[in-house]
């Protein structure tokens, strides 16, 4: 890394299937109908997937699920044991962020690191 730029990994579209096929076999070893969506760094959409019986919103819970754990690098859920701690207005006021979410199940894709987050090998 230099003074004035940094060099990252991006996610493929074979990454993002495996991060897929990984969410999928875990719903589906809960018994869960779930909508499963993987996004870049950025929240740009990379792949999205919609298991039979899954609710209607589901869809749309899972791609706000997924920008806010990529946009802000956390779990979700995370978000949410975070604004339990500040006062009421204030976490009102953080939730109009753009892509901010506080409900659980969306999780950062990291690559070599562990915290929080699906894992690839680095």
């Amino acid at each position: 890394m230099t003074a004035h730029y940094q060099t990252c990994r991006t996610l493929t579209l074979a990454g993002a299937r495996a991060a897929r096929d990984c969410a999928s076999a875990r719903a589906s070893a809960l018994s869960l109908a779930i909508a499963i969506v993987v996004v870049d760094r950025s929240g740009a959409l990379l792949l999205a997937e919609v298991a039979d019986g899954a609710t209607p919103g589901s869809m749309d819970a899972a791609l706000m699920k997924a920008r806010g754990a990529a946009r802000y690098r956390s779990a979700t859920h995370l978000t949410r044991e975070y604004l339990k701690t500040v006062p009421a207005g204030l976490a009102g006021h953080a939730l109009s962020l753009p892509d901010l979410c506080a409900f659980q199940g969306g999780v950062p894709i990291r690559i070599g690191q562990c915290n929080n987050a699906f894992i690839f090998p680095g």
